[in-house]
């Protein structure tokens, strides 16, 4: 049977096979990614928006040695991400350390060695910045097995709003991605598309929200 249409969830590794499906196939939208140079439309939200909404939160309760754990670099969210952690210290006059830019590649055994590493470091950030919940609440694990107190030793605040944030033994400070808004708007988007095969191409970039719960706090001894 013929597909009407697709709906790409991400672009990694696998550009070169999305390319040629856009170009010779069905109606295509991309999801999750902001694809401005490959001819079909996009509904992605704005990572780096939610990034420095993350650090600036951090900033403004008074914390200035704010450690990050990054995603797998390879995803436009993670380094987008990455960005907006750099471009919060640089508004807020904040000198870079690259000994707090700790990466990882959303797994919890990346999140664990990045945790560990900044246990370990001496002066230690009084708070980190972590690209996913699932690698956010692999954190606060370490930290607690460590002997520190979240968030009153130190704050962690993650990126997602996954459910697994309810249910740690801390619950997250995160950033919330609208994924069901993202996924509607790329069925309409796509619905559209098909409807209408002269349909121009759209980038929608939505945007992120700050979700406050009980993993962040201001630094100590301020």
């Amino acid at each position: 049977s013929a597909v009407g249409g697709v709906v790409f969830a991400d672009i990694i590794t696998n550009r070169k096979n999305v390319q040629d499906v856009i170009e010779g196939g069905p109606p295509s939208v991309i999801m999750n990614h902001m694809a401005t140079d490959m001819g079909a439309s996009s509904v992605s939200v704005d990572n780096v928006k939610g990034a420095c909404t993350a650090v600036e939160y951090l900033i403004s309760l008074g914390h200035q040695k704010i450690a990050f754990i990054s995603g797998d670099l390879m995803t436009q969210a993670a380094a987008d991400r990455q960005k907006g952690y750099r471009m919060s210290l640089e508004k807020a006059g904040l000198p870079w350390n690259e000994t707090y830019n700790l990466r990882g590649d959303y797994s919890r055994k990346s999140a664990r060695a990045a945790a560990s590493k900044i246990l370990d470091m001496d002066p230690r950030p009084t708070a980190v910045f972590v690209s996913s919940d699932d690698m956010a609440m692999e954190a606060i694990n370490v930290f607690l097995e460590g002997g520190l107190k979240v968030p009153k030793d130190i704050s962690v605040i993650g990126f997602d709003d996954d459910p697994v944030c309810l249910y740690g033994s801390v619950s997250l400070t995160t950033i919330r991605q609208p994924l069901r808004d993202m996924a509607q708007a790329a069925v309409k988007e796509l619905y559209l598309k098909i409807q209408d095969p002269t349909r121009g191409i759209n980038h929608l970039v939505l945007s992120p929200d700050l979700i406050i719960r009980d993993s962040v706090a201001a630094p100590q001894g301020r």
